[in-house]
């Protein structure tokens, strides 16, 4: 899938009465924007912590993406995609590679080193 527009969202969860921060939503490239319904091709969160990314932020992002599903946009390829400054744990290493739609991003991977 080719990525389209690409923005960042604020995600409502009436369940626990919280909202979630998506830092970068990109919608697949032949999605309508003025629709009221998307297809998204991926969901990401970016963080600058000091501690290594968990299997909490994918289990966050899993949620958001279950959200945006209940909302009616299609959901049913979009990717996941956690970037960090500080690498990823074992156990979301781990998670990441038994899935087909997680991306860990490390500043490896950014600047090639």
């Amino acid at each position: 899938m080719e990525i389209g527009p690409v923005g960042a969202a604020e995600i409502s969860d009436a369940k626990t009465r919280t909202k979630h921060e998506v830092d970068i939503l990109a919608l697949a490239q032949r999605a309508r924007p003025q629709s009221p319904r998307a297809r998204i091709a991926l969901l990401g969160k970016a963080k600058a912590t000091l501690s290594p990314r968990g299997p909490a932020d994918l289990d966050r992002l899993d949620r958001i993406r279950t959200l945006i599903g209940e909302q009616g946009h299609d959901v049913r390829d979009a990717k996941l995609a956690l970037f960090s400054l500080h690498g990823f744990d074992r156990n979301l290493q781990a998670a990441a590679a038994a899935r087909r739609d997680v991306l860990l991003v490390g500043l490896s991977h950014l600047y090639g080193s």
